[in-house]
């Protein structure tokens, strides 16, 4: 949400040198790196191939932020990273996915309109939201994952 405070949490490759997050088109976002660590090795996966550390950082979103997507690089001593995007939501609450929903029979109830907060916790994870629009409502949904 705009105007408040949010922690990003980053996997990636040599990420404990990391000394900056920069975001050049939204010079009001201020990015505190708290803590640099290496990360654990996820279920199902190698720490080659999704990153062997991690840097939580808190940010500070100006009242002003439009919604979508907000662009960012990681500086370290060796240079800038590839151009990664977060997506801030604006007006639309966001509501962090509960565990176990990894079913049909385990479906998070949600209300729309909202943005739902996710992560994989392995290979062959799911997770299975429920939604019960009304009979004439027009139902839209947008999934923002391994491209962010």
């Amino acid at each position: 949400m705009t105007g408040s405070t949010a922690t990003l949490n980053i996997r990636g490759f040599k990420l404990k040198d990391a000394t900056e997050l920069r975001f050049s088109k939204a010079p009001g976002v201020k990015a505190t790196i708290k803590e640099r660590k290496d990360a654990a090795q996820p279920a199902g996966l190698e720490n080659k191939v999704v990153g062997e550390s991690q840097i939580l950082a808190e940010l500070t979103l100006p009242d002003a932020l439009p919604a979508g997507p907000l662009d960012y690089v990681i500086v370290t001593p060796a240079g800038e990273s590839a151009v990664y995007s977060i997506y801030v939501g604006g007006e639309f609450p966001v509501v962090a996915d509960k565990e176990p929903n990894e079913g049909f029979r385990q479906a998070q109830e949600i209300q729309t309109p909202v943005i739902i907060e996710s992560q994989i916790h392995g290979g062959q994870n799911v997770d299975v939201f429920r939604v019960t629009p009304a009979a004439d409502a027009k139902l839209s949904a947008e999934v923002f994952a391994a491209r962010r």
